[in-house]
């Protein structure tokens, strides 16, 4: 019997600014995030799919999590600008989050967990975790396949594409 590993789905809100930059939201960002992701605060923000979360009910590693999302009628990826929506419209939350963000295969170890983007370009997804630490967003990332594993409690954001953003 296969254990459930995700709670119940939260709607994500939005608030209006356009770049984490223009709201003044601060940033630490880890080494492979800042490889990946480092212009973040400059991407124009995309509230135009819904963003929910999910807690974790046991610990549990990127590659559980992905089917387990995918398995609730959502999608796992999200953009790099739908994360700069999200990190501009939940400053001061409680809590650790977990994200699966798309980004560019850069090396031979993404090839194996890599996709065809909607243009042909090899894309894979990114684990970056993510929590509001004193003032300011402390984000890092890794790769899918590395083993650690996410704790219970922690929030999966994913994104349901049928649900348009409140």
């Amino acid at each position: 019997m296969k254990k459930n590993i995700l709670g119940e789905i939260t709607q994500v809100k939005s608030k209006n600014f356009n770049t984490l930059a223009e709201a003044g939201v601060r940033i630490y960002q880890g080494d492979l995030f800042a490889e990946c992701f480092g212009d973040i605060a400059e991407v124009t923000v995309d509230a135009t799919v819904a963003l929910v979360t999910q807690p974790l009910l046991s610990p549990v590693t990127s590659l559980e999590i992905i089917p387990a999302v995918e398995a609730n009628q959502l999608i796992a990826g999200i953009g790099k600008n739908q994360l700069a929506w999200f990190l501009l419209n939940n400053r001061g939350c409680d809590g650790w989050f977990v994200a699966h963000v798309i980004d560019k295969v850069r090396t031979k170890e993404d090839e194996e967990h890599s996709f065809a983007g909607e243009d042909g370009e090899r894309l894979v997804l990114r684990s970056v975790d993510f929590g509001w630490v004193d003032d300011e967003w402390s984000l890092s990332a890794c790769r899918i396949s590395d083993p650690d594993q996410w704790d219970a409690g922690s929030q999966v954001l994913s994104r349901n594409s049928s649900v348009p953003q409140s």
